[in-house]
């Protein structure tokens, strides 16, 4: 009788159990987010980024700027922390700017001010830049990966109110 049971729950938990992992969205392919240095943070790249030159790392922001360069394009981000979806947080938390350098064209009307963005890169090195009247020294990266996401897209986490079904219970804090 037991064993009955099992085997006709095991087809609705398989079911169950496909239908939420493949409601997350993946937005980084699997070979590239295998070779991310996940040990390294923004802080320590920001502090020396020529210590850690060809390490691929995670990191995400809002754009600045674009420029279109000769030979590609740079964005300018403002770096703010990622949520477990990988998508920069809705914050005024920041721990600076860094800079990504394209070898592709990058549309600064699409990759324009104010717009989200999640990184894969290789440091590079760092880049001077001018902001006032003081010169700043920031994290280059090279572009791997690039995820723009859609004009004001929040998830969960930012604060929206949502629905869900399922079982157990959520917690925030």
């Amino acid at each position: 009788m037991i064993r009955e049971s099992i085997i006709s729950v095991s087809p609705l938990l398989f079911l169950i159990l496909f239908l939420l992992t493949s409601c997350s969205p993946k937005i980084i392919p699997d070979e590239i987010d295998a070779k991310i240095d996940k040990t390294l943070s923004y802080k320590e790249i920001e502090k020396n980024p020529e210590k850690y030159l060809g390490k691929r790392v995670l990191l995400g922001g809002e754009i600045i700027e674009t420029h279109v360069t000769q030979g590609g394009s740079e964005i300018e981000i403002l770096q703010k922390p990622l949520n477990s979806g990988r998508a920069p947080r809705f914050t005024d938390e920041s721990l600076g700017r860094f800079f990504i350098s394209a070898t592709t064209f990058l549309d600064p009307v699409i990759y324009k001010s104010g717009r989200r963005i999640t990184v894969v890169g290789i440091v590079k090195g760092s880049k001077t830049r001018q902001i006032g009247d003081a010169k700043r020294i920031y994290p280059l990266l090279g572009k791997e990966y690039l995820h723009l996401w859609a004009p004001g897209s929040r998830s969960p986490e930012d604060g929206n109110p949502r629905i869900s079904i399922g079982f157990g219970a959520i917690f925030h804090d």
